[in-house]
Order: C-alpha cells, then sequence, then structure tokens
C-alpha cells in the first residue's frame, strides 16, 4: 500500500479503507459487509439469529424451521446474488488476500 502524501487531497471513503486495512480489521470488516447482505438478500433478516463467516462459509442460524426450508430450496441462487450483491458493494474490500466471496451457506 501507498503512503499518502498530506499535501494531495484524498477522499475520506479511500482514507477509512486505508485505516481498516492497516490496523488489520479488513477480515472482520468484510464480514460484516458479508452479514449485511445476507438479511438484504435472503430477506429473511427477521429471522436469522446469528450469522457466522469463516474460509469462505457462511453459517446462518435460523429461528424458523419454516423459513430454513423456505431458504434450502433457493440456497445456490441466493449465494449466486449474494456475492453479487458483495460485488456491487462500494464499502466491502476487494483485492486483498482477506477479501473473500461466500463459498457456501450452511443453514442450521
Amino acid at each position: 500500500m501507498n503512503r499518502l502524501s498530506r499535501k494531495e487531497p484524498v477522499a475520506l471513503d479511500l482514507l477509512m479503507k486505508y485505516w481498516i486495512i492497516s490496523e488489520g480489521l479488513g477480515p472482520s470488516y468484510n464480514s460484516y459487509r458479508i452479514r449485511k447482505a445476507w438479511g438484504q438478500v435472503s430477506g429473511m433478516e427477521k429471522y436469522t439469529g446469528h450469522t457466522f463467516f469463516k474460509d469462505g462459509l457462511l453459517y446462518v442460524y435460523l429461528t424458523s424451521s419454516v423459513a430454513r426450508q423456505s431458504l434450502k430450496a433457493r440456497l445456490q441462487s441466493l449465494n449466486a446474488r449474494l456475492n453479487e450483491a458483495l460485488q456491487e458493494d462500494e464499502k466491502f474490500i476487494k483485492g486483498y488476500k482477506f477479501s473473500r466471496y461466500v463459498d457456501q451457506i450452511i443453514l442450521r
């Protein structure tokens, strides 16, 4: 990463990304963005208890068995839509070793 000169103006969102990366918060921040995108893409945020992302796997704990069965039927399309949403997300940090998309969604 290049050091920023204080003489040139830099957008605040770019500074925030540099700060997140330099402090080692990138994986946690991207995990947060993935969990937030899950609620928007699935439409089941109301029934989602806890979500956890690690090594390309998104673990979703649901409070409703009916919601779980509904999501199981469309799991592959949800995974594709979730990754599309992350690609379009300007705040999702891309291009680094910790920038990982969702390989599989596991419903619990």
